[in-house]
């Protein structure tokens, strides 16, 4: 667009016009972070507080409508691993011509398919906290989208059993003895 050296919003109308064009598709979020847009916009250019449009009380109900009705994004599913690809990677970890960081990196795809893990949550797990339980891999997962400091739950449990395989294979001990 072009400057015309008018200020906007220069009118409650004005943001309330805005909102209105917002509320299609709006997700939850857009209205609060609208609004401390403004907030901060005025705040940065000096605007007196009874002056602010942030501050009126209609522009604020409208925008906590639309928050209370705004558009939830379906959740979205991680991708699966074909079990074909499951059977190839295991396949390739007691492979002794592969090497050991070839290795570390396919049993990571194998330990976050068979441990159910998120891609960060290998990150947050300390390979010195691995140890054998019987016929399981145990540890914790010291952060994840849903544990961590200031988190209800601090850490969760892991436990991968050595049958979780595809093909009858030994991947999972191949894949400790290299950490």
């Amino acid at each position: 667009g072009r400057t015309t050296g008018n200020t906007w919003p220069g009118s409650v109308q004005q943001v309330l016009d805005y909102c209105e064009v917002l509320r299609i598709n709006v997700k939850p979020t857009v209205p609060q972070t609208t609004l401390q847009a403004f907030e901060w916009m005025e705040q940065t250019a000096g605007i007196a507080r009874d002056d602010r449009v942030a501050s009126d009380p209609l522009v604020k109900k409208i925008l906590e409508e639309m928050a209370s009705q705004g558009v939830s994004a379906p959740p979205t599913v991680a991708p699966r691993l074909p079990v074909v690809l499951l059977a190839s990677y295991e396949l390739r970890m007691i492979d002794p011509q592969v090497p050991a960081m070839k290795l570390l990196h396919i049993g990571s795809h194998l330990f976050r398919s068979f441990g159910t893990l998120r891609y960060h949550d290998l990150q947050h797990t300390d390979p010195s906290r691995l140890r054998k339980l019987g016929d399981m891999v145990v540890s914790e997962i010291l952060k994840s989208k849903t544990s961590g400091p200031g988190r209800r739950q601090k850490v969760l449990p892991l436990a991968i059993s050595s049958q979780a395989t595809v093909m009858k294979s030994e991947w999972l001990q191949t894949f400790m003895n290299i950490l």
